[in-house]
């Protein structure tokens, strides 16, 4: 075991209360991991040694386990940490911070598995935050990844976006996803009206690509004439592009040809029935809709980018 070098200042003095006190430093020589300077009584291979200028370091049954080197760095298990706090092992949790009797926060572990939890053992979310506010989390109770702005009571598995889109200018960053009905509504250029039932309606929304379906008919019209288009689109699309006519039935108008088309900077829906060796486009018009109740029936999908 190491003597104090300064035995002329070791000598204590003792207080009040029979502790003992010193009246100057004491300084023990640097020791060894296998023999710390500073140990106890029936455990002399575990204490403080130091084993470089300006570094301190802790022993455990000769072996080091801990030290704290001459930048200040606190390295448990390595002997030469480059980081602020490094830790270093074999088997079991590396690190693990806890709240209370239950609450895991951070569990680092390296088995054969070599697993890395964080995160609470309870039933809380998994928050994680930048300047102070937070950007995303791992609901409690259910694998559902929620986005800043998303549903923070959303069950079941998958990510959560926001409810209004915040786009990003990277083209290559997924920034949405939604899915939703849609109403459509007939519209006429001149007047009258086509009152219509949805039998079905749906759109799905990925990025600024969205998929839009409806099925629907109309129950008795009110003399509609002019050009006729579908209003209601859930997103307003940024160019001309060609959707699919399914089922058509009904319709006091033959219409084999019946195409259906988004338009430029606008949320509706305009028909063209022209055949396909005519000069120019004939529009969809309200002579073509049947009057009486359960007509027109028509299905239509459409994929366009907002």
């Amino acid at each position: 075991m190491a003597i104090p070098r300064n035995l002329a200042n070791f000598a204590p003095k003792l207080d009040s209360s029979g502790n003992p006190t010193f009246t100057a430093p004491t300084v023990f020589s640097a020791g060894t991991a296998s023999d710390p300077s500073i140990t106890f009584t029936g455990d002399t291979n575990t204490g403080i040694f130091s084993p470089a200028a300006d570094t301190i370091a802790f022993t455990e049954g000769g072996a080091e386990a801990m030290r704290i080197d001459s930048s200040g760095r606190v390295g448990i298990g390595e002997t030469s940490p480059t980081f602020r706090l490094q830790v270093a092992g074999n088997n079991g949790s590396e690190v693990k911070v806890t709240r209370g009797t239950n609450d895991c926060i951070i569990s680092l572990a390296n088995n054969a598995g070599s697993e890395v939890y964080v995160g609470p053992s309870v039933s809380s979310p998994l928050v994680l935050q930048t300047n102070n506010t937070e950007r995303m989390r791992i609901n409690a109770g259910a694998p559902i990844l929620c986005l800043s702005g998303g549903n923070t009571s959303a069950t079941g598995t998958g990510i959560a976006f926001p409810a209004t889109q915040s786009a990003s200018t990277d083209a290559n960053t997924l920034d949405d996803y939604e899915e939703g009905t849609w109403t459509p509504a007939w519209s006429f250029s001149t007047s009258g009206s086509a009152p219509l039932v949805v039998q079905y309606s749906s759109y799905t929304k990925i990025g600024r690509l969205v998929t839009a379906s409806v099925r629907l008919y109309t129950s008795p019209t009110s003399s509609p004439t002019g050009n006729a288009t579908l209003t209601g689109l859930p997103f307003t699309s940024s160019s001309q592009v060609s959707g699919f006519i399914g089922e058509i039935a009904r319709w006091a108008t033959d219409m084999p040809n019946l195409k259906v088309n988004t338009v430029s900077s606008a949320s509706y829906l305009e028909f063209s029935k022209n055949a396909t060796n005519a000069a120019g486009l004939t529009p969809l018009a309200g002579s073509d809709f049947n009057s009486t109740d359960v007509q027109n029936i028509i299905n239509i999908t459409v994929t366009y980018i907002t």
